[in-house]
């Protein structure tokens, strides 16, 4: 089975607080307008690097495409 990345949990915890506090509520998408604001990242970074073509990306995923490469 494989690992998570270092430092997954701690990013999914970030994320998920962040939504709480601007939402108020525990959606799992996140917008590139979300990732904008937790990121600080340009629209177009965010579009070619995170969203890949979607208009939502999970939580989860947006967690883990934050990790570093390797365990």
């Amino acid at each position: 089975m494989p690992r998570e990345k270092k430092g997954y949990r701690d990013n999914l915890e970030l994320i998920t607080a962040f939504i709480e506090e601007r939402y108020g509520d525990n959606r799992h998408v996140l917008t590139n307008s979300d990732i904008q604001s937790f990121t600080g990242l340009s629209y177009e970074y965010v579009k070619k690097h995170y969203m890949q073509g979607e208009r939502y990306i999970s939580i989860a995923i947006f967690a883990r495409e934050l990790c570093p490469n390797g365990n």
